[in-house]
């Protein structure tokens, strides 16, 4: 019985053990890609209380996806971000989600205005799933939004 478990168990560990060796290293790109960017988010506001720290939180996954190459580090942008407006309204067994969000670019050193983005999302569930509805539509919004970040900052 022994044997049978240290049959199944070494296997566990070897795949953990690869696991890790993918993960560790994609964790520390992504972290360096932050350290690096040329933009750093600034000030993100949300009318409703609730939905401040779930939109900061989507824009910040976001922007690690940004392409930014070609946009040197040094150049130092800041990026502030308001959720506009969301709204979720059921119909029946469906729920529809709208958002809504727009995002300033300003030069860090100087404060001036580099560019102004917007973002729309649209997403439709089952009516038991709003708040997924919701908050899909803001993702939605803000990748619709930094899609256009790149550009912006050339």
């Amino acid at each position: 019985m022994r044997e049978s478990m240290r049959v199944h168990t070494i296997p566990s560990i070897t795949r953990i053990v690869r696991l890790a060796a993918v993960l560790v290293p994609s964790l520390a790109l992504a972290t360096a890609a932050a350290a690096e960017s040329p933009v750093v988010l600034g000030k993100v506001t949300a009318k409703e209380q609730r939905l401040e720290q779930p939109f900061r939180r989507t824009i910040e996954d976001e922007l690690l996806h940004v392409d930014l190459t070609g946009i040197r580090a040094d150049s130092g942008f800041v990026l502030s971000a308001a959720l506009v407006r969301i709204e979720t309204h059921a119909d029946g067994d469906r729920s529809q989600s709208r958002c809504v969000v727009s995002a300033t670019i300003t030069q860090k050193k100087s404060g001036a205005l580099k560019a102004v983005i917007e973002g729309r999302g649209r997403v439709e569930e089952g009516r038991a799933a709003s708040n997924t509805a919701e908050l899909a539509a803001m993702q939605a919004a803000v990748r619709s939004a930094l899609v256009r970040l790149p550009e912006a900052l050339r």
